[in-house]
């Protein structure tokens, strides 16, 4: 077995596709709730939820601190559309167990 297959797995295993696109909606309403004012300046005043698609095209592997045990960590990319247009990339960091370490949105 290789490493990207192994990746896949864990992958699956793990439900990294739907716990990336999961916490992305847990993140647009996060936003909702406190800080309506970047919803507006991202999307529009009038946002609707319809009108985004959310789509995971990517997981990476990485070490961080090479010589350290228990420095692997992957991230899964989020494609962010909305009413046709990109909106930037959200990533979810796990850890090699499965549990969310940190997300991100990348937003020009």
């Amino acid at each position: 077995m290789n490493f990207q297959t192994n990746i896949k797995e864990w992958s699956n295993h793990h439900q990294i596709s739907e716990k990336t696109i999961e916490s992305w909606w847990k993140y647009i309403e996060s936003m909702e709730m406190e800080q309506s004012e970047n919803l507006i300046k991202y999307f529009e005043s009038n946002f609707d939820k319809k009108s985004m698609v959310v789509e995971c095209f990517k997981i990476g592997a990485y070490l961080s601190q090479w010589l350290i045990e228990d420095n692997v960590y992957l991230i899964s990319y989020a494609t962010i559309m909305y009413k046709g247009k990109e909106h930037g990339v959200y990533k979810l960091v796990f850890d090699i167990q499965g549990n969310i370490i940190d997300d991100s949105w990348d937003v020009e």
